[in-house]
C-alpha cells in the first residue's frame, strides 16, 4: 500500500503517490487499517502495521461435541514481520475467539501466516533461515538484522538442522559420505560449570 508520513505523532496516511513500489505481503486474510512508526527497545525504528483477520466462508465446528461455536471475543497478537532495509516491522491483528455453546471448548481464528512455535510471520521465519543456511551470518549477526532475540535465532536454527540432519522419528540421517578428518572442541555453556563438544569435518567445515 501507498503510505506517507503526514502526522507528527508518527501516524502514516494512506494516499496516491508515484514515489512507493507496491510489493505482496503474503500476510493473507490480513486487512490492513492504519499504519504507524515507533521506536524498539534498541532504538531502531519499528513500522507497525495494525489490522484485523478477514473471516469469510469460516464456520467454526467444535471438535470436541460437534456444535457450531460463536464468536467470543477478539484478542489482539503481534507478529514480527520482515524488516525494511534499517526498519524493522511488526504487525498488530484481532483474530476471533471462539466457544462452543454446548461444552465450553474455546479455539482461536487461524492465522496462516504465523510461524509455528513462535511470534513471528512465516516470510521473516524463511528469512532467517535462509540467512543462517547460507552460512556467511554468525547467530549473533542473523539477529541483528532481523531484529530477532538470539534466543530465538538459537531456536530456528536448531529447528533447521534437525529438519535437515533427522528422520520424522528423531534419529540422525546418514551422511552422504564419511569424513576424512575431525576437528574436535569443546566450549564452555552460559559461564557456568558445563561443558558441549563440538565435531567438525575439517574438509567442508560441517559441524557433524
Amino acid at each position: 500500500m501507498d503510505y506517507i508520513r503526514t502526522d507528527a505523532d508518527g501516524q502514516l496516511t494512506l494516499t496516491q503517490s508515484t514515489e512507493f513500489l507496491m510489493i505482496p505481503s503474503c500476510l493473507f486474510g490480513f486487512v490492513n487499517e492504519s499504519t504507524s512508526t515507533g521506536l524498539s527497545v534498541s532504538g531502531r525504528t519499528v513500522i507497525r502495521f495494525c489490522g484485523s483477520l478477514r473471516t469469510e466462508n469460516e464456520n467454526p465446528v467444535c471438535g470436541r461435541c460437534g456444535a457450531k461455536m460463536h464468536v467470543n471475543n477478539h484478542p489482539g497478537i503481534t507478529l514480527r514481520h520482515l524488516p525494511f532495509g534499517s526498519y524493522l516491522s511488526n504487525v498488530s491483528l484481532t483474530r476471533n475467539q471462539y466457544v462452543c455453546p454446548g461444552c465450553g471448548n474455546t479455539r482461536m481464528q487461524y492465522i496462516s501466516f504465523k510461524a509455528p512455535g513462535h511470534m513471528i510471520t512465516t516470510e521473516l521465519h524463511q528469512y532467517t533461515c535462509d540467512l543462517l543456511a547460507c552460512g556467511t551470518y554468525t547467530n549473533k549477526e542473523v539477529a541483528e538484522l532481523t531484529g530477532l532475540g538470539k534466543n530465538v535465532i538459537k531456536a530456528i536454527d536448531k529447528e533447521r538442522l534437525q529438519e535437515l540432519y533427522t528422520t520424522p522419528d528423531g534419529k540422525l540421517t546418514r551422511p552422504e559420505k564419511h569424513a576424512k578428518f575431525l576437528g574436535i572442541d569443546e566450549f564452555k555453556l552460559h559461564n557456568g560449570h558445563r561443558y558441549a563438544t563440538h565435531i567438525i569435518d575439517m574438509e567442508t567445515g560441517h559441524i557433524l
